[in-house]
């Protein structure tokens, strides 16, 4: 009998230690993350752009929203190294150093797009009006920070 409680007690034991292994996979696999989310806000005559810029400081998934107010102009967005001249070559990704990282082309009313950031990187957004009238935007740049 004092043998038997014994195994029990291991078998106890053995599924204790099983639900605990188990129980460890539900928490948090890494550091948190903290970002930062900016607002810029600019107004462009139609056929011209403009350039914004940001620097990481970590690596991580960059997400970027460009909306503007008249829905019958449309405006895009690329994003290219700092080395980038020209918003045009930007948004084309012609010239020297306008590799396009990331870019939204469509007819989409806000326009979006994330990309994966590489560490202490100075980043260029080219913004281009390609409507027909003069409009306003506003550029909400959402990226990591190191902790």
């Amino acid at each position: 009998m004092h043998a038997s409680k014994r195994g029990l007690a291991s078998a106890v034991l053995m599924v204790v230690a099983v639900i605990g292994a188990v129980g460890c996979g539900g928490g948090p696999s890494g550091p948190t993350v903290t970002r930062s989310v900016t607002t810029r806000t600019g107004s462009l005559t139609a056929g011209f752009g403009v350039f914004e810029s940001f620097t990481t400081n970590t690596s991580g998934t960059v997400r970027l929203t460009l909306n503007w107010n008249n829905s019958a102009n449309d405006l895009d967005m690329a994003v290219v190294p700092n080395a980038c001249q020209g918003v045009e070559s930007a948004l084309l990704g012609i010239g020297s150093g306008c590799a396009i990282v990331a870019n939204a082309a469509t007819l989409a009313k806000p326009e979006t797009l994330s990309f994966e950031a590489s560490t202490n990187v100075v980043y260029k957004i080219a913004i281009g009006n390609l409507g027909r009238t003069s409009d306003t935007y506003t550029l909400t740049i959402d990226f990591p920070l190191a902790q």
